[in-house]
């Protein structure tokens, strides 16, 4: 059996003091503490712990995050790139013609 000063005081959660969810998890604000648990509403379960399924897939969301980071430079790199042969491209069709 836990010890009841390790277990988050009040699983009852009304969803307006959630913090944050996932799935049938709230994060919910101790109280007492004022730390954060976790509390499934499903299960009546509560726990300090962010659940793993959570934390995998905030995980995979900060993952997705700087890949699509990393595309947008990539692309506006390209642009760039673009930007400066035509830049090129169009100077030099602009010179005049030199004599030989």
């Amino acid at each position: 059996m836990a010890d009841p000063a390790s277990v988050p005081e009040d699983p009852s959660v009304p969803e307006d003091e959630s913090l944050a969810t996932f799935g049938n998890w709230r994060a919910v604000a101790s109280r007492t503490r004022g730390h954060v648990y976790y509390y499934n509403v499903r299960t009546n379960k509560s726990q300090w712990e962010k659940p793993k399924k959570w934390i995998i897939h905030d995980a995979r969301l900060e993952e997705k995050g700087r890949i699509e980071h990393e595309l947008q430079m990539t692309r506006e790199k390209e642009r760039n790139v673009k930007n400066e042969v035509k830049t090129a491209l169009r100077s030099e069709q602009e010179k005049p013609p030199s004599d030989v």
